[in-house]
């Protein structure tokens, strides 16, 4: 039998073995976990990269399509434009002495609406131009031609204005159509129309179409 200090030494030997043991054990739980956090760390890296490639991929496509929903915006916008510049307005003498109808034609194979011809009198005064007379069309159908006698049942807008109007028959018996010149007499009409999307445009006596 061992004595005293024999088994004293034992024990001592067996806890040493135990506690290099556990030590092994917590190097070798101590490494593993290194590793996996390595690779989680790695994971992540590469998830990142993935969202980074993916995100440049995202910016390019939505690039590319608000440059195709530009495109698209302009293309609609000329196909508006001119669906409007298909729809003229312009005046002609009268059947009767020293009359003028307005006549209005839509050109398109689609209807028109809300169509609002001005006509204007210009003159070299101050208060130029005046409004003299309005006409309105709610809707204009396709290919379709329509047409008023200027003063034939249709009040003027004033007195002053049809005034004006008739002043320009003194020295002719056809109403000049206005030059575009402030130092010049004459009628002169704009016109504004609202197109098949909604959109209302008008087009100025000289023919220039913008959007309002």
């Amino acid at each position: 039998m061992l004595d005293a200090a024999d088994q004293t030494a034992l024990w001592t030997f067996w806890m040493a073995i135990g506690t290099f043991g556990l030590l092994i054990g917590a190097l070798a739980a101590a490494w593993f976990a290194r590793r996996t956090m390595l690779a989680a760390v790695g994971q992540l890296l590469a998830l990142k990269t993935q969202n980074l490639a993916l995100s440049d991929q995202l910016a390019l496509v939505g690039g590319q399509l608000a440059l195709q929903q530009k495109q698209f915006d302009s293309d609609s916008a000329d196909r508006r434009q001119r669906e409007v510049s298909r729809v003229s307005s312009w005046f002609e003498p009268g059947h009767e002495d020293r009359s003028v109808l307005v006549l209005l034609e839509n050109f398109n194979e689609s209807p028109v609406y809300d169509v609002t011809i001005e006509v204007w009198v210009h003159r070299c005064a101050p208060d130029s131009p005046l409004l003299v007379y309005i006409f309105h069309q709610g809707i204009v159908g396709p290919n379709t031609k329509k047409s008023w006698q200027l003063g034939s049942g249709l009040p003027p807008r004033s007195m002053e204005a049809y005034d004006a109007y008739k002043a320009l028959f003194v020295a002719t018996h056809v109403v000049p159509i206005w030059s575009g010149n402030d130092q010049s007499n004459g009628i002169a009409i704009e016109m504004t129309v609202r197109d098949s999307t909604g959109t209302s445009w008008k087009r100025s006596h000289a023919g220039v179409i913008s959007g309002e």
